[in-house]
């Protein structure tokens, strides 16, 4: 009889201790039987230790191995609370984690193998990992601990806490080291030593003695690099970085660059991009630099050993990101650097370049190019070039060259008007000037008023409003005064408080390109904040935006403003990059 009672408790015990069933995507299945509620404790057969969190829309695991080894993200397969399906995941081919699936989905969870690509060799575990490693397991895991309720997950939830804590400290210490050692993509080797901070802000940046003048600048996403300036302190070259030591800790490094290994004897490309890949072909490489020499002709005609320095310094992002670590750093340690950033940035904004239209993809675009790199089948009218049938599209969207006037009395009567529309989400002005624009000309245009819209590209700020654009669009009559002098102006509620000259219009906005505001044909070139300029140009009131499919109809563009004004009203301004 005691016999049978102790069977019974214990089948009552262990139904108890398996509420939570886990599955990880090779089919293992954790122990969860310490738990009692999500988040929750497990621990894989091998030891290692699983805080679980699930709901019918994500699951995710971080994991800590008896090593020691964090794993803030480890993909769960499927999770069941009593017997109940409560999440289950199905793997993107060529993917190590799932996209969630509710129960009962009818999408096909049949497997499709992933194209033969290279494989990738990861480097060794090194500090930069860890760094950003724990530095979002610390966060994640502070924010979990408001919901955690299970004692057996709470105390793991400290345990991991604590370790994550003391790894971060480690890898600030090693990767914040005064001194560093570096092996570079061409085989040489550098030391560098840490730049003074100003303020709260750490300088991140090491000034190297050789090569001389250079500075190591890891801006924590991409492959580190040295840039390094001439004797007159312009920017020369970007030498990428293999590996960076703390040379009092040679545990293991600071950082490593990933290498692609060659599959069925082909390769990737060596010394392209990233750098450091396994030897390709003598065709693929002939056929690299062939797009490398194309791709340098349509940048600026600057003197510099290598053209990859123009492809990163005609990033707006790249140029920003330098720009604030240099803010950060004691200005007589870094002024060479800051000097050779604001020479690269004022040589590219001076630099000779040319308008070039093309159609791609059935839409209307525009590059500014180097005058070296025009194609061959181009026609040139005034400064602008066009290629094949961009010349003929171009002359659709063209502004009207003798305009119908009005008087400056009417211009600020259809200000107000514009002002009063209702449908128009004047108090969201992150986004939506296009559908603003394209409503306040077809309205004007009712009225018997001629209208055309200005366009202006580029790295747009206007502080007042907290607004960041890449580019703006609106609506602009021709106001003729007493003595016959015809004058553009624009009609913008959303910035301005009346009808405005277009210089006035332009000055409300801050540019954040050193070089100067052109006026280009529309479309406006794409990459005139890569070339450190801003562009205004003109067009009738067609253009939807700036880069519209040539086939769309008037009933899609005004069907578009309308439902966009729609999704907008209501908002309130907050900063934004849209137009």
């Amino acid at each position: 009889m005691k016999l049978w009672l102790l069977l019974i408790l214990y089948s009552s015990l262990s139904l108890a201790q398996s509420r939570i069933e886990v599955t990880l995507f090779d089919g293992t299945k954790l122990d969860c039987s310490k738990s009692n509620a999500i988040p929750a404790a497990c621990v894989h057969p091998n030891g290692t230790k699983f805080l679980i969190e699930a709901n019918e829309r994500f699951a995710v695991g971080s994991s800590l191995s008896p090593d020691g080894e964090f794993n803030n993200f480890t993909s769960i397969k499927e999770v069941k609370w009593e017997d109940q399906l409560i999440y289950a995941s199905i793997p993107f081919p060529g993917m190590g984690y799932g996209a969630g699936v509710f129960p009962g989905s009818t999408i096909d969870q049949s497997q499709t193998p992933g194209a033969n690509l290279p494989a990738i060799e990861m480097p060794r575990s090194t500090y930069r990992n860890d760094l950003m490693t724990y530095t979002g397991a610390v966060g994640n895991l502070k924010y979990m601990e408001q919901r955690v309720s299970d004692p057996a997950a709470l105390e793991l939830l400290k345990e991991m806490l604590a370790h994550a804590e003391k790894r971060l400290a480690e890898a600030q210490k090693n990767t914040n080291a005064q001194t560093i050692e570096l092996e570079l993509s061409d085989e040489s080797k550098a030391s560098c030593d840490k730049i003074k901070s100003i303020g709260v802000v750490a300088c991140p940046l090491y000034h190297c003695s050789d090569p001389k003048n250079g500075y190591y600048f890891d801006n924590q996403f991409g492959q580190p690099s040295i840039i390094v300036l001439n004797d007159s302190n312009r920017i020369q070259d970007n030498k990428f970085v293999e590996r960076a030591w703390n040379p009092e800790n040679r545990e293991k490094p600071i950082f490593e660059n990933f290498k692609f290994v060659p599959i069925n004897g082909g390769g990737m490309l060596g010394g392209i991009g990233f750098g450091g890949y396994a030897p390709a072909t003598q065709e693929m490489l002939n056929a690299e630099r062939l797009k490398e020499v194309q791709r340098a002709r349509q940048l600026p005609s600057i003197q510099v050993e290598q053209p990859q320095i123009l492809n990163a310094f005609s990033d707006p992002m790249y140029r920003s990101i330098i720009g604030g670590m240099i803010d950060s750093c004691e200005p007589s340690e870094i002024a060479p650097l800051a000097n050779g950033l604001k020479a690269m940035r004022t040589d590219i904004a001076n630099a000779e370049m040319v308008q070039l239209v093309e159609v791609t993809d059935n839409i209307l675009t525009s590059r500014l190019i180097n005058p070296e790199a025009i194609p061959e089948n181009s026609c040139r009218e005034g400064d602008t070039w066009y290629r094949d049938d961009s010349y003929t599209f171009s002359r659709e969207s063209l502004a009207n060259s003798a305009p119908k006037t009005i008087d400056l009395a009417t211009a600020r009567r259809l200000f107000n008007e514009a002002e009063a529309m209702e449908d128009i989400a004047w108090d969201y002005k992150a986004d939506g000037c296009y559908a603003r624009a394209h409503l306040m000309a077809r309205r004007f245009e009712e009225q018997g008023i001629e209208v055309d819209k200005v366009w202006i590209k580029g790295e747009l700020n206007v502080p007042s409003a907290g607004i960041q654009w890449n580019f703006h669009v609106a609506p602009i009559v021709y106001v003729e005064d007493a003595n016959g002098n015809v004058q553009k102006m624009v009609i913008d509620p959303s910035l301005m408080d009346g009808p405005v000259s277009v210089d006035d219009w332009s000055a409300t906005m801050q540019k954040g390109a050193i070089g100067e505001t052109v006026e280009t044909q529309f479309p406006f070139p794409n990459n005139v904040s890569n070339l450190e300029r801003t562009a205004i140009a003109y067009s009738n009131s067609e253009p939807y935006l700036p880069y519209d499919k040539i086939t769309m109809s008037e009933e899609e563009k005004m069907t578009q403003s309308n439902e966009t004004m729609v999704r907008y009203l209501g908002f309130s301004e907050f900063s934004g990059s849209g137009p």
